[in-house]
């Protein structure tokens, strides 16, 4: 895969480049968190798609994609280093909130943690064969005609560009943070706009959205 570092508009036709979030998502159903904790404990209900902040009472609901178990929602706790989009609270609860890199290491819930890019590879692996039908299967219905097949409920959640301090793409793409970095200190992140999904490269002091996957 060719790495690039994207700066702005990450995705371009069919290309991605980087600069240097069964249970469909229903905004209103994503509720706030004040929580300033990291390694939250998550309590399961009995129905085994929902985890529930045992702090906090926040529900997000889950999705089993093949042999992986992911959050079907961006983690909306508050932590260091994260942002509301445009600084606004009821983009937090609709989009979750935007983490720096180094606060998305610490900031998933006990028995939960941050992908990798290998297991981003495999959930992409398992929702298409194409990086256009990958996006299409990702991504909400309510986001340009997406089909959100395996109910990941991709939203438009843009990120937070830290060295301009601004916020991008609301309503355009989204970018999930992996654990994994290359040999240059970026990061390998998971872009979704409303064309293409593939990994990509970006600098891991931008903000970026979160999505935890179960430990196995």
């Amino acid at each position: 895969m060719k790495k690039k570092i994207c700066i702005g508009m990450l995705f371009a036709a069919m290309t991605l480049a980087a600069c240097g979030g069964s249970g469909a998502t229903d905004p209103d159903d994503v509720s706030s968190s004040n929580s300033t904790a990291s390694g939250t404990d998550l309590a399961a209900e009995e129905d085994c798609s929902v985890v529930t902040d045992a702090c906090e009472g926040q529900k997000y609901k889950t999705t089993t994609i093949g042999d992986q178990v992911w959050m079907a929602q961006n983690l909306n706790i508050a932590t260091e280093e994260s942002w509301c989009y445009d600084d606004d609270p009821a983009n937090c609860e609709t989009y979750g909130r935007l983490y720096t890199w180094y606060a998305a290491q610490t900031v998933c819930p006990a028995g939960w943690h941050l992908p990798s890019k290998e297991e981003f590879i495999m959930l992409l692996e398992s929702v298409g064969s194409s990086v256009e039908e990958r996006s299409d299967n990702l991504r909400v219905s309510s986001w340009s005609f997406g089909q959100d097949k395996y109910g990941f409920s991709v939203l438009p959640a843009g990120h937070y560009f830290t060295y301009y301090k601004e916020f991008h793409y609301l309503g355009v793409e989204a970018y999930f943070w992996s654990s994994t970095m290359d040999n240059e200190g970026n990061v390998y992140a998971l872009g979704v706009n409303g064309v293409i999904s593939d990994v990509v490269i970006f600098a891991r002091t931008n903000g970026c959205s979160v999505r935890c996957l179960k430990d196995n």
